[in-house]
């Protein structure tokens, strides 16, 4: 139901017309996107082998997180969900640690910090009032010398009617539709995309280091 857009304007085409193509690229998705995080990774002198330990943060049912095991110890892996029953199969199947989120970065609990924190797409669903407090939790995890890989959209994927969901002037558009079916709210998890002068500007203003780089289309493409 994900990869055919139900309930959102996001092209289901984009995967397929069949349910063997969806599944296809469900995994290929998934195994691009490890393979972009350790791209990203290389970059700034980390082999993903070598990492102490890495948070996913919304990893769902283990779409990135089945390939991430391959490349790294499924001790040094811990995963976080809004959905207790994604972290259940997650840490069962792949032999994760696991974490449960109720939605409010306040309210997260995580006893230990990690040498690399990714949260892939979850920034491209938060609204505004969750968006930044949301970032600034996930870098609090980070150790000291570590890295903090996120993903957004960008304005350039708004669809025509996108400048009636501007929230912000500064560079935040946000659709209250998701592709949940009811499951999760829409009025905090819809579909967000920001400028990278929106990005830029919370590092400041939270204190949240340095922005070492950006890539376009940098995880799976899009």
């Amino acid at each position: 139901d994900n990869m055919s857009g139900r309930g959102t304007r996001q092209p289901g085409s984009r995967y397929g017309t069949n349910r063997a193509a969806k599944q296809r690229t469900y995994f290929s998705v998934g195994r691009q996107c490890r393979d972009d995080l350790e791209r990203t990774l290389t970059l700034y002198g980390r082999r993903i082998e070598e990492i102490s330990g890495l948070l996913e943060f919304a990893s769902g049912y283990g779409r990135v997180t089945r390939f991430l095991v391959t490349r790294l110890d499924p001790a040094r892996v811990w995963v976080a969900d809004v959905s207790a029953d994604a972290l259940e199969t997650n840490s069962t199947l792949f032999g994760t640690t696991a974490r449960l989120s109720n939605g409010r970065p306040e309210d997260f609990q995580c006893e230990r910090h990690f040498e690399v924190v990714f949260a892939g797409m979850i920034f491209s669903h938060f609204s505004i009032e969750l968006w930044a407090s949301w970032l600034k939790r996930l870098y609090d995890l980070v150790e000291p010398s570590g890295l903090l890989v996120f993903s957004t959209m960008g304005p350039d994927l708004l669809p025509k009617d996108g400048a009636d969901h501007l929230v912000d002037e500064d560079g935040f558009w946000f659709m209250p539709e998701n592709e949940t079916a009811g499951r999760l709210d829409v009025a905090s998890y819809g579909n967000t995309f920001v400028s990278e002068g929106w990005v830029s500007k919370h590092i400041e203003e939270h204190d949240m280091g340095e922005l070492l780089g950006r890539s376009a289309k940098g995880l799976a493409n899009w």
